[in-house]
């Protein structure tokens, strides 16, 4: 059985060892004693009364029974346990993932070794769990040996922008069992579950980095312009450098000054004939922020036409659309007013609206209210304020999917298969404030987007690092998987979702060797950047000594220690009373 000490302040007991020895080096006063005469005294020399302060050691009863009393006290003190052989446990250590851990991680073995070392001492074998707090996430390690685990934290990639830490703890432990402990790692302090050890590793730092950016197609070219933010007292200089993809300068450098706490705006064009570029910044410790990569936009182009009849509200919606043409040809979108009785299916997609053939109800209102059902297209959104005279008379098919309801009647639905879908208002739209309702064009223009999804055609975006990635279901059809390619290697996926990179830089998704989305991700959460709130502190968890007292034997001799303590107290006593009284 391995011995530990549940109380090891107790062994400061041991102290008292040199203490003792200290004072068995000095030597005793002198004792006064009257007598009635002196002649029988010799003539003393005055120097010889000046006697030294140490003598050499002796060693006397008295002295052995008081270094057996302070070992005995010692050890009782101390505690001592036998933890049991075959006890288990399992200990976690949840790193967080947030970015602003990126410049302390190598700190993290260094503050966990004594950590995980105490808690090893609680059970003959410790089955240790060591994982970030992005759960999406594989484990970094689970084993038992605590050198694997402290080895483990090389594989700690700190760049998930801000998240509910807590949140995330409390689901790990969901996982793994309340019973089990969980020792955290982060650089600030935070309301986390009851029992959970907090280590902070953190401290402030002074950083700049780009804070954002915007782009603007002008007569001239596209423009770029790019935020840079300095925190920290002190003003500093950044050198800031326009590259191409290959890493290649496309201008001059120039010099930043940066104020204490300052926000700076920087602004340039997209070269003739350059679809990509970056930004950089002189390296500091923060280095996610320093690079902010950039692709020329070329979204989907959708093209849309109008049918004849069909209410000005449809045909300025759709002028109003981003990257949209008009186009009679095949068009991606139509744009139909339908009668009663005339409801077809169109060849592709396609908004209808009900347009009655004789307008004998202009007047009229339906007071009944509006009810939505729960649908990606009218979620968020409010109907209160629609006026129209109600349901018409078109009939939904039996696959469709209401979306708006009034007077128990179907009022607005989606019907179509997957790359043909229509949505259908079975109302008078041009006797309607339907053009004056935020809901309304909100809806339309989500319809619109799911159209431009459906389409198989590649386009250019700048996105955030772990953005997640919707390519629309016009490249979920086939075989092939749809992959993302960051420097010539394939971006591992979670859950099949896809995702930018963690890293800021260029990527690509590509399915089969076709090129679906040509992007660049950048580092955009500020307040990860943010390190005025670092600290380095430590908040106590489950106690370790209670596992190891759950896990243990305790010393079944401890009474007869303490009375043996008790003996060699009074023996100590009693010997150095007796030499008192032979002197």
């Amino acid at each position: 059985m391995n011995l530990v000490f549940a109380n090891p302040a107790g062994l400061w007991a041991l102290l008292a060892v040199p203490a003792i020895v200290a004072i068995h080096f000095l030597r005793p006063a002198a004792r006064h004693r009257r007598v009635s005469t002196l002649f029988l005294l010799e003539h003393l020399d005055p120097g010889t009364a000046r006697a030294r302060r140490l003598r050499r050691l002796r060693m006397s009863a008295a002295f052995w029974c008081q270094l057996a009393a302070a070992l005995l006290l010692a050890w009782v003190l101390g505690e001592p346990l036998w933890v049991r052989p075959g006890t288990r446990q399992t200990v976690a250590v949840v790193l967080d993932a947030s970015a602003s851990l990126r410049p302390f991680r190598g700190r993290g073995a260094a503050a966990l070794r004594p950590v995980l070392a105490h808690w090893s001492q609680a059970a003959d074998r410790t089955q240790w769990i060591v994982r970030e707090s992005d759960l999406r996430r594989r484990t970094l390690y689970e084993g038992e040996s605590a050198e694997a685990a402290l080895a483990a934290l090389a594989r700690w990639q700190p760049n998930l922008g801000s998240h509910d830490l807590a949140a995330a703890v409390r689901e790990f432990q969901l996982a793994v069992g309340s019973a089990v402990p969980v020792v955290l790692v982060t650089d600030r302090r935070g309301d986390f579950p009851p029992g959970t050890a907090v280590l902070g590793l953190g401290e402030p730092l002074a950083n700049a980095g780009f804070a954002g950016v915007t782009m603007d197609e002008t007569p001239a070219g596209l423009r770029w312009r790019a935020l840079v933010q300095h925190r920290g007292p002190v003003a500093t200089r950044r050198s800031l450098r326009v590259l191409d993809s290959a890493g290649r300068d496309l201008s001059a450098p120039q010099v930043l000054e940066l104020g204490p706490d300052a926000l700076l705006a920087v602004e340039g064009a997209f070269p003739p004939g350059v679809d990509a570029l970056q930004l950089t910044l002189d390296a500091d410790a923060f280095d996610l922020d320093d690079r902010l990569p950039l692709v020329r936009p070329q979204p989907k182009r959708l093209r849309w036409a109008a049918g004849p009849g069909v209410p000005g509200i449809l045909t300025r919606f759709a002028a109003s659309l981003g990257a949209a043409e008009q186009a009679p040809g095949v068009p991606d979108l139509r744009l139909l007013a339908v009668q009663a009785g005339s409801l077809q299916e169109p060849a592709g997609s396609a908004v209808l609206a009900w347009q009655p053939v004789e307008d004998r109800a202009a007047g009229k209102v339906q007071r009944a209210p509006v009810l939505a059902e729960r649908h990606p297209l009218t979620d968020g959104l409010t109907w209160e304020g629609l006026l129209a005279g109600g349901p018409g008379p078109l009939t939904p098919a039996p696959s469709a999917t209401v979306l708006l309801w009034q007077d128990n009647r179907e009022l607005v639905w989606l019907e179509g298969a997957e790359n043909a879908r229509r949505l259908v208002f079975n109302l008078h739209v041009a006797r309607s404030n339907a053009g004056r309702l935020p809901a309304f064009v909100v809806l339309l223009h989500r319809f619109a987007e799911t159209v431009r999804g459906a389409l198989r055609a590649p386009w250019a975006e700048n996105m955030e690092t772990q953005q997640r990635i919707d390519t629309g279901t016009g490249w979920a059809r086939g075989a092939d998987a749809l992959a993302v390619v960051a420097g010539g290697e394939t971006v591992e996926t979670a859950a099949g979702v896809l995702r930018a990179p963690a890293e800021p830089g260029f990527f690509e998704v590509r399915v089969g060797g076709e090129s679906v989305l040509r992007a660049a991700a950048r580092f955009g959460d500020v307040r990860e950047s943010d390190f005025r709130e670092a600290e380095t502190f430590v908040v106590e968890g489950r106690s370790a000594a209670e596992a190891v007292r759950a896990a243990s034997q305790a010393d079944r001799w401890r009474p007869l220690w303490i009375l043996l303590a008790g003996g060699c107290l009074a023996g100590a006593w009693w010997s150095g009373r007796k030499q008192g009284g032979e002197s």
